[in-house]
């Protein structure tokens, strides 16, 4: 796919369903995995994954501690994320599910309480399975810095002792090349696991403490005091379809699960740039979800209240039923599922309760603000982060206008992939120095402007709506329209961007009568243009 490719234009892509594990044998060394064995083995048959022990794969390296094989730094390895076909999700989502289930129920059956973490506090309030935890609390990369984490790591594993505790673990990572759903992972030898976990949460966009809650809940590494080798191959339950030698390669391991799961919940926004995968848990309209893989076990209507629940469901596809619910880490019966209950309640007690209104990344766009849901999906997909302000909070400052040059960055992190900008610069104005060097460049090269007689941008200029109805016609592709008659009153058919503006209106991205196609775009208008065209049809 081009830089440049229309985000309409979705290519296939792995989607790659993490519902579960794909755990070989001989490395897992719990007492729990030997519980569901006969069902791992199963499960794996029909993952096509192998069930036998292998050799390093060509170019690994082993990481001291630990049984897990490393991926040597090679930024030309292609991920099977990237070349999957989309057919393939729904299957595989299956079969990881159902090995989910499987290990799930072992470790609630084995009396394992350290799995889920500490005990529920009186005033956690009950688990609602519509809003699991909030989209500002999930897609968030600035939870936890790196010494943050190795703090909460240090508390909360006072018990363990030895290097293979999560605390001490260290292991060397390799270069992940970036794409629209995490930016690059420049690789780096001995790397803790404080850093790894804070470095991918910042890459991807998503929460520390989401991170941290999930190793818990599906491999008890953050506060156990006996950690197991086999516990760091599959620490997130990021699953895996493929061979063994592929497996090893991309998917087991500490640093590629966790790189992995927070990838794939990024993923599950569906952004620009990809296929339009992951919609069968929506947003806003009841949606039957099962208690159990055993579909007999049944189900019932919920209506998911945001992106970050939805991921949760695509992660684990079931709620608990109220048997599960009875007692927040107790057992309940043979069509109970814990997953989703104990992601909620290990939060609650580590964090503070995860669905709590308001949801709002910014102190000044509450869900009254006109654009809340525009100015939401764009902290979502983190196109943007606002501005910090003196009391920790952060400003999105929806009413302030917006110049050229910022308006570039924007469409550059919506299109979502790198671009190497030329050596010398095409504008006067824009310098190699200059914030928007790459993006400004990036628009050039992908012909959505060109380089007038005074070789300027205008880079500090207010952007008009003219001109983002210019851009965003031009990044499409499409063909534009040229109707006889104009759909708005200010915008004749002699006016030179007129085909542009009724591009904007045949598309959804501009309503109304009037254009006003002199009058300057505010961050707002901006993040409602770029939503509405995410949302053509």
């Amino acid at each position: 796919m081009s830089a440049w490719a229309s985000p309409k234009m979705r290519p296939v892509d792995v989607g790659g369903a993490s519902y579960g594990r794909h755990v070989p044998i001989f490395r897992r060394t719990s007492s729990l995995t030997s519980a569901v064995v006969g069902v791992v083995a199963a499960v794996a048959l029909v993952l096509g994954g192998a069930m036998t022990a292998s050799a390093a794969p060509a170019g690994t390296s082993a990481v001291p501690g630990a049984s897990t094989t490393v991926l040597a730094d090679d930024p030309a390895a292609v991920s099977p994320r990237s070349t999957d076909s989309a057919d393939s999700i729904r299957a595989q989502a299956d079969a990881q599910a159902k090995l989910q289930q499987a290990l799930e129920a072992a470790r609630v059956a084995s009396g394992d309480a350290e799995a889920f973490g500490a005990t529920v506090s009186t005033a956690t309030p009950a688990f609602t399975a519509g809003n699991i935890i909030t989209d500002s609390r999930f897609y968030t990369g600035s939870a936890m810095t790196a010494s943050q984490v190795q703090s909460f790591l240090a508390a909360k594993g006072s018990g363990c002792s030895g290097a293979l505790c999560l605390k001490n673990y260290r292991q060397s990572t390799y270069t992940q090349a970036a794409d629209q759903m995490c930016g690059q992972y420049v690789g780096a030898a001995n790397e803790t696991a404080a850093t790894i976990v804070a470095r991918v949460g910042q890459l991807c966009g998503i929460s520390q403490k989401v991170l941290l809650t999930l190793i818990q809940k599906e491999s008890s590494l953050v506060a156990t005091t006996n950690p197991t080798t086999g516990a760091y191959e599959t620490a997130t339950g990021y699953g895996c379809a493929d061979t063994q030698a592929v497996c090893d390669k991309y998917y087991y391991g500490f640093y590629n699960q966790v790189y992995n799961a927070a990838w794939q919940f990024k993923r599950y926004l569906n952004p620009p740039g990809r296929t339009m995968d992951f919609t069968y848990f929506p947003v806003g309209t009841p949606t039957s979800i099962q208690y159990n893989y055993d579909t007999s076990c049944g189900s019932s209507k919920v209506t998911i209240r945001n992106a970050a629940t939805a991921a949760l469901y695509y992660y684990t596809p079931y709620q608990p039923n109220a048997a599960a619910l009875r007692s927040p880490y107790g057992t309940g019966d043979a069509c109970s599922a814990y997953g989703n209950r104990n992601f909620f309640y290990v939060y609650a007690d580590w964090f503070g309760v995860p669905n709590t209104a308001p949801d709002q990344y910014f102190s000044d766009v509450t869900p009254t603000t006109s654009q809340y849901a525009d100015i939401q999906w764009m902290a979502r997909l983190g196109f943007s982060t606002g501005a910090a302000a003196a009391n920790g909070t952060r400003t999105y400052s929806p009413t302030q206008t917006i110049s050229r040059a910022t308006v570039a960055i924007f469409l550059y992190r919506y299109s979502g992939l790198p671009f190497t900008p030329p050596a010398t610069p095409s504008f006067v104005d824009v310098p190699k120095t200059n914030g928007a060097y790459t993006a400004v460049e990036w628009m050039l090269a992908n012909h959505l402007i060109s380089v007038p007689a005074n070789k300027k941008f205008n880079q500090g200029a207010i952007a008009t709506r003219t001109d983002l109805a210019l851009w965003l016609s031009a990044y499409s592709g499409d063909t534009l329209p040229n109707p006889a008659t104009p759909s708005f009153t200010d915008v004749p058919t002699s006016n030179p961007n007129y085909r542009s503006i009724e591009w904007m209106k045949a598309n959804g991205v501009s309503t109304g009568t009037v254009f006003s196609p002199n009058a300057q775009i505010t961050r707002a208008v901006l993040a409602a243009f770029l939503h509405r065209y995410y949302l053509r049809p």
